[in-house]
């Protein structure tokens, strides 16, 4: 089993045919992210507001050691 000194966490938008990055970061513990990773919502930063982000889908992409979490903007925020 291969050991990792980090790993990334993405958040991509979907559209109808692809999906786009809209926040990555390396994260070096996992408990920085471990609220997101078990959360239907999570909050991006965007233009100085906290903008609701709804889950679709999440894979583990092994090749690039990357979390990724797939969703869409809902329009909330908070």
């Amino acid at each position: 089993d291969p050991t990792y000194s980090h790993i990334g966490f993405e958040v991509r938008e979907l559209s109808e045919t692809s999906s786009s990055i809209i926040d990555r970061k390396d994260v070096w513990n996992y408990e920085e992210i471990l609220p997101s990773l078990h959360s239907d919502l999570i909050y991006i930063q965007r233009d100085g507001m906290h903008m609701e982000f709804a889950l679709d889908s999440r894979e583990i992409d092994e090749d690039r050691k990357c979390y990724i979490y797939y969703g869409n903007f809902t329009g909330e925020s908070r």
